[in-house]
């Protein structure tokens, strides 16, 4: 990318501190941000945000050592995580959506769809927690996940492009940033 993804604008802000609005405005009552590169420039970002920061001193070896590490922090009444990279930017509405669907199945785990295809951030329940903190690079992190618990999915179609952006290039960020002023 070139550049630091969570200070990217987004919506008039940095996309860290957009993404913790949104779970704000969503009503998630413990948010975890799990920090690695540089993350001096992102802590000062979240100063007055009333969120939980981690230092994941293995961030070099993969997303899987950030998940196990935000993971490992959850509490014992937390009921449900979101499981959301900061370059992949979702509106509370959708948030919302989600929790509403996992409280209306008797599924563990729920993945946004639009057009059949399927978005992040991931929402899971409880007893998947566990699972959580095993997850590794050499499995593929969370793809194996939900490879192994496929019965236990329940996808919900919502209508939010932005389940589907992923900012692995400035030209990603670009071309959705213009899709999002758009909508």
């Amino acid at each position: 990318m070139g550049q630091l993804k969570a200070l990217l604008e987004w919506e008039g802000k940095p996309l860290i501190k957009y993404q913790v609005e949104q779970m704000k405005l969503a009503g998630v009552q413990h948010i975890h941000v799990v920090l690695g590169y540089r993350k001096e420039d992102i802590e000062k970002q979240l100063v007055n945000e009333d969120v939980y920061l981690h230092w994941n001193e293995r961030y070099e070896q993969g997303k899987s050592t950030s998940i196990r590490k935000g993971a490992s922090h959850l509490t014992d009444d937390s009921v449900a995580t979101f499981i959301s990279s900061v370059d992949q930017p979702v509106q509370a509405r959708t948030l919302t959506q989600m929790v509403h669907a996992l409280k209306q199945t008797d599924k563990s785990i729920v993945i946004p769809t639009m057009n059949q295809r399927k978005g992040h951030p991931l929402l899971l329940a409880r007893s998947k927690f566990d699972e959580l903190l095993q997850v590794n690079e050499e499995t593929e992190g969370l793809r194996h996940l939900i490879q192994m618990n496929e019965q236990d999915i329940h996808f919900v179609s919502i209508n939010d492009p932005s389940i589907l952006y992923n900012f692995n290039t400035i030209e990603d960020y670009e071309r959705h940033r213009r899709e999002g002023k758009k909508q």
